[in-house]
């Protein structure tokens, strides 16, 4: 049931309204305006319980804010910023008078069930417009089936034929332990 809660009362707030967790959802916002002050939800011994706006909003915010959580890591905003700063320098992107780095913020696929959360897009876009270069225009692609998409890939790879050769079976884990992974797959 925690996740039938997640992803029924769960939701981004706006950066303005995340400075912290206590008051994450503290502000009425334009992402909050229709949400009454306690939602009701039901658990499946038929009791209902109340669950605030302000707590709806915390659900989510560790997304965005890692160390309420005590995570080290800068959030997904920054993860993103990262993995642009380390991509392939190939020059795929380059264009005329912008650099790649700005090109790249303006081919972002996001993916993953936690990112179906009302007002995730908007918060994410926000925050990749505060570390991205200037002059980069930031678009994110939200694929509909992005809640299943890990699956969806796996499944995909998983049938072409050439990946049968990658296959490890539980002897083989077993008896070699996780190094199989590089031998077989790299």
């Amino acid at each position: 049931e925690p996740r039938r809660a997640k992803e029924t009362l769960g939701r981004v707030a706006p950066a303005a309204a995340a400075t912290g967790a206590a008051n994450a959802a503290a502000a009425p916002d334009a992402a909050n305006a229709d949400t009454p002050a306690a939602t009701q939800f039901a658990l499946p011994d038929g009791k209902s319980i109340s669950v605030s706006a302000k707590i709806c909003a915390e659900l989510a915010e560790p997304l965005f804010q890692p160390t309420l959580v005590g995570e080290a890591s800068g959030g997904a905003a920054q993860l993103v910023r990262d993995c642009i700063a380390l991509r392939d320098r190939d020059g795929a992107f380059e264009q005329e008078g912008r650099s790649s780095t700005a090109s790249w913020y303006g081919h972002i696929v996001v993916a993953g069930g936690s990112t179906c959360f009302p007002g995730y897009e908007a918060r994410l876009k926000q925050e990749l417009c505060l570390r991205a270069p200037k002059g980069a225009n930031v678009t994110l692609a939200l694929p509909p089936e992005r809640k299943h998409a890990a699956w969806l890939g796996a499944s995909i790879l998983g049938s072409v034929s050439a990946m049968n050769q990658m296959w490890i079976t539980k002897d083989e884990y077993d008896e070699i332990g996780p190094l199989v992974v590089h031998r077989k797959c790299f």
